[in-house]
């Protein structure tokens, strides 16, 4: 953080140094420092699963089955303004806005200080977002990710795929008790809306308000909010992402905080237990080297916007989908791959696994083990291979035509496609290379022209 505070990251899991197939979940508290009930229901969760892991049934099954990763505390320099009682309403984080190395927090006049608004700090239509006021409770910071605790987020959300996310805050102003979700347009709604609402109304219904005479209502909120942690996560990875407006106020008496966590783990369960019903799971692959691959997956029904995206992801090659049964169709794509299309079928209790081979075009294109491309322009040389199946050595020798070893490059290359460059800065002439991969071995002239 800005005060060299650590924004911790949790991750629950039977296997938490290990990527499993499963699905995951994110869950963000106090991104406003004032809010500071989701860091409480953050560790009501991490309490609960941890010590009833082996002990309980259905929470051993949750830790299992699910990897659960959390921010209880995104913004510890505002929290620390909060509980040390220098101002019980900062919002913001802790930039130092007019750079005269104070902390201007001017709690109760018009702006607040310093700061910058996490809230309104993600790239999405960051110019929309907030304020461009560095005085304004809703500054938005100089540009998107300025700030280290989104940057963590930002981070974490690029190595995970994400199924469902959540950031728990508390309305000091406006509605109470309330879960927010992606998105409408005028009359438009967004492609997942079936979906995304039906969660959202199951979710609400599973919390009662603090006075226990209704439960949570559910709003879908405006596409143009820039800024906002839900908006980006679901426009950039599509992922369900909820904003929970936790109690009737920001700071409640001591004496209600047990119930209200209670009740918010407990509905927090149903997300895990939804997660595993009407999912569908697609994971791709290289269909030469077997290796993962980033690939958007459309569903041809669904994905009719350009501002959500669905991919695979970077080092899985996996993405999950909450659906509703039916009948769909599938079209997964990836530059320099063949595209496909296949139809898949949902169904009530379980998830669908669907397994998808791209065939590389390069695969038609380059050899089907080594080549040495000759070059005449520059003293350069270029180097085009498969590895295939395993590890292997890639050995090149260059000789000139006295038999003189030139240059010898080794290296170990894991399975994939590889066009490799040289500069060997030799004189005009022919030479010889000679490059071994595995137990194959290739010998090819080539000529240096300056």
């Amino acid at each position: 953080s800005i005060d060299k505070n650590p924004v911790l990251l949790v991750k629950i899991s039977d296997n938490v140094y290990i990527d499993e197939d499963e699905p995951s979940l994110l869950l963000i508290g106090v991104p406003h420092a004032e809010e500071i009930l989701g860091l409480e229901i953050c560790i009501k969760i991490i309490r609960e699963l941890v010590t009833n892991y082996g002990l309980d049934s259905l929470k051993t099954s949750y830790v299992n089955n699910n990897e659960i990763y959390l921010f209880p505390c995104l913004n510890p320099d505002g929290h620390s303004v909060v509980t040390s009682d220098i101002c019980y309403i900062w919002r913001k984080n802790k930039r130092d806005n007019n750079k005269n190395g104070t902390f201007d927090y001017k709690c109760y006049t018009e702006g607040r200080g310093d700061g910058v608004d996490l809230n309104r700090n993600y790239n999405y239509l960051f110019d929309k977002a907030g304020s461009s006021e560095d005085t304004s409770e809703y500054y938005r910071g100089p540009y998107p990710f300025s700030e280290p605790e989104t940057e963590a987020v930002r981070r974490i959300c690029e190595i995970e795929n994400f199924l469902i996310a959540i950031d728990y805050h508390s309305a000091r102003t406006g509605f109470t008790e309330v879960i927010y979700y992606p998105w409408r347009y005028g009359s438009s709604l967004c492609p997942d809306f079936p979906f995304i609402s039906e969660i959202a109304d199951s979710f609400a219904d599973k919390l009662p308000r603090d006075d226990s005479l209704s439960n949570y209502i559910t709003m879908v909120t405006s596409r143009e909010l820039g800024g906002f942690f839900r908006n980006w996560i679901y426009s950039e990875k599509g992922t369900f992402s909820f904003t929970v407006e936790v109690s009737d106020t920001t700071i409640p008496p001591v004496y209600k905080i047990k119930n209200i966590t209670e009740k918010h783990a407990k509905a927090f369960y149903y997300l895990l237990e939804r997660m595993h019903r009407k999912v569908l799971k697609v994971k791709v692959k290289d269909s030469i080297t077997n290796i993962p691959l980033s690939a958007e997956v459309k569903i041809t029904e669904i994905d009719t916007s350009l501002r959500v995206k669905h991919f695979t992801g970077e080092k899985d090659g996996e993405i999950y989908r909450i659906l509703k049964e039916g009948e769909y169709s599938l079209f997964i794509s990836k530059e320099g791959y063949l595209s496909k299309t296949l139809s898949f079928k949902i169904e009530k209790n379980k998830i669908t696994e669907i397994n998808v081979f791209l065939y590389p075009v390069i695969r038609d294109t380059y050899p089907e083990d080594v080549e040495i491309i000759e070059n005449i322009s520059k003293n350069s040389l270029r180097l085009i291979f498969w590895v295939r199946g395993k590890r292997e050595k890639i050995n090149l020798i260059i000789y000139d035509l006295s038999g003189k070893k030139i240059l010898n490059y080794n290296t170990f290359k894991e399975p994939g496609f590889y066009r490799e460059s040289f500069d060997i800065s030799l004189p005009s002439g022919k030479y010889i290379g000679i490059i071994t991969k595995g137990e194959k071995k290739l010998k090819k002239e080539f000529i240096i022209f300056k």
